[in-house]
């Protein structure tokens, strides 16, 4: 019986995930990479893609049915593949069981080890809705069992679970999600309310000291300004020369 156990993002396994690749020196064999070298590439299986992350490491990504899933794990290898389409079908019975029907804009996390890390029939997963931008799990969860801290109220938490979503697209950068919305606009009114703070003061006109300097601030905000498609309703980032 394969156990599902929700983790949330950037701390898979009790521990922080590094996302960087050490960069080294490589041998190159005659041919390589090319038709003449006589080697099968490794394969995905129909429907997984390879994605690479800007500094140089990879993940995979299914495009369903019956959902999309994000992973770390190696798909090109077929005892992986076989573990993974298990896992996915123990997730399908399970949201069955709950009367859980997916939208196109959700998105699952799966990880697991064949090396015995832990039990080999642990799947470590979560979901997270792209289109309202939070994390969510397909049973009740205590948030000490997840290695969150205590909040005051379901409004706190709520932007904890928008802060880990962020997280994940942050480590799974390189698709283009169902539903997914970068929040320009958000950003830029923050950004926007953090600049007019920080002119009024030394510590501005709010109890919150604003983590940016004045000159970061607009140096983000013509950034943005450059980004295409996207509506531009602050004032201040109109008048940015």
């Amino acid at each position: 019986m394969h156990s599902l156990h929700p983790v949330v993002p950037f701390r898979h396994f009790g521990r922080t995930v590094s996302l960087k690749s050490p960069r080294v020196h490589h041998t190159v064999p005659p041919a390589l990479f090319s038709s003449n070298n006589g080697l099968t590439p490794p394969y995905t299986p129909p429907g997984w893609s390879t994605l690479t992350r800007p500094d140089g490491s990879v993940y995979f990504r299914y495009s369903g049915p019956p959902f999309t899933v994000v992973t770390d794990v190696d798909m090109t290898d077929a005892e992986v593949q076989a573990k993974m389409a298990q896992y996915i079908h123990t997730v399908v019975l399970a949201l069955a069981a709950n009367h859980t029907l997916l939208s196109d804009h959700i998105e699952a996390f799966f990880q697991f080890s064949l090396n015995h890390d832990f039990a080999d029939d642990d799947l470590r997963y979560y979901f997270v809705d792209h289109r309202f931008r939070v994390v969510f799990w397909i049973d009740s969860v205590d948030t000490r069992a997840l290695g969150l801290p205590p909040e005051s109220s379901e409004l706190h938490l709520r932007s904890v679970f928008e802060k880990l979503y962020w997280y994940h697209v942050t480590r799974f950068p390189s698709h283009d999600p169902a539903g997914f919305d970068p929040a320009v606009d958000a950003l830029t009114d923050a950004l926007a309310f953090g600049f007019a703070d920080q002119r009024l003061g030394p510590r501005g006109s709010s109890d919150i000291d604003f983590p940016y300097t004045v000159e970061e601030i607009m140096d983000t905000l013509k950034m943005l300004k450059t980004l295409d498609g996207r509506s531009i309703r602050s004032s201040i980032r109109d008048n940015i020369d």
